[in-house]
């Protein structure tokens, strides 16, 4: 009887156990995902990456501000109820993206000139626009 009740609480800490790692994983690897997709533009490495969140309401900010002659990559991540908004294209900047749910999609588009930059969804319901300024 001692043993079967020693196996059960070993199984239960197993358990436990489990469900905390998983949980602690699953909380972790969404929070970095949020964290490191935040909406807006930051200059790393002298690369400057404008992150544009994509979801049901479309594009997230819908106008971001760039500096001219600066390395720029453009970072679209798809939350998980994005809608036809999964499907990016500008094409001023000659590119068409399909995004993929919980990921970011990374688009090298050089450096830019001064002016405004205008990307769409694949059906032009939702846009966003690229404004890039003189330093």
């Amino acid at each position: 009887m001692k043993k079967k009740f020693d196996n059960l609480i070993l199984i239960t800490y197993l358990l436990i156990i489990i469900v905390i790692v998983y949980g602690g994983a699953t909380f972790g690897t969404k929070y970095y995902r949020e964290l490191m997709n935040q909406p807006g533009v930051v200059i790393k490495d002298g690369v400057q990456i404008a992150t544009i969140i994509v979801n049901e309401v479309g594009y997230e900010p819908q106008t971001l501000e760039l500096k001219s002659n600066i390395p720029t990559k453009i970072n679209f991540y798809a939350d998980e109820t994005a809608t036809c908004s999964r499907q990016v294209t500008s094409k001023q900047l000659d590119f068409f993206k399909t995004l993929y749910v919980n990921k970011s999609e990374v688009i090298d588009v050089g450096k830019l000139t001064p002016g405004t930059y205008k990307y769409q969804c694949g059906m032009g319901m939702h846009t966003g626009e690229l404004k890039v300024i003189t330093e």
